[in-house]
């Protein structure tokens, strides 16, 4: 089956969707409370759509690396170091009574994964209704054109 071109208006609606997106990641930022309004991980936030011969290929959402660390709750761990290196006060403040790291307290702030997978089944919705109205209008024009041809 040959693939079809996609309409303008499912193109326009995955941009707008795109735009969404992105200001959803922003204010996900925001509530857990990562970084600065105007940090890096904020500006580096984008998003663009890939096409070729009038249809949607990809929809890219790009930002730094770490970010997705600080979604896991992953990243740098606890300093390590000799008590001579570090100083008794930086070596023990982490530290029990044998020399060994305590537990961390690092949390995941899902702020990319839950924005994603909501976002991705609010397009899912989004294109199913658009293809469903461009469906049906076929169809009426072509049971008004069969009535008109019959009469």
């Amino acid at each position: 089956m040959a693939e079809q071109e996609q309409t303008p208006e499912l193109l326009q609606l995955i941009d707008k969707w795109l735009d969404i997106v992105v200001d959803q990641l922003h204010n996900a930022l925001d509530e857990y409370d990562i970084g600065k309004l105007d940090g890096d991980l904020w500006k580096s936030i984008t998003g663009s759509i890939v096409s070729s011969g009038g249809s949607v290929q990809e929809v890219i959402v790009k930002f730094m690396q770490y970010g997705r660390f600080v979604d896991m709750g992953v990243g740098k761990g606890m300093p390590i170091g000799s008590q001579r290196k570090l100083g008794k006060k930086q070596y023990s403040k982490n530290r029990n009574g044998s020399g060994q790291l305590l537990s961390h307290n690092r949390k995941s702030k899902p702020w990319y994964s839950k924005t994603k997978y909501r976002e991705i089944a609010r397009l899912r919705e989004l294109m199913a209704d658009s293809l469903s109205d461009q469906a049906f209008s076929v169809i009426e024009g072509a049971i008004r054109t069969g009535i008109n041809d019959t009469f």
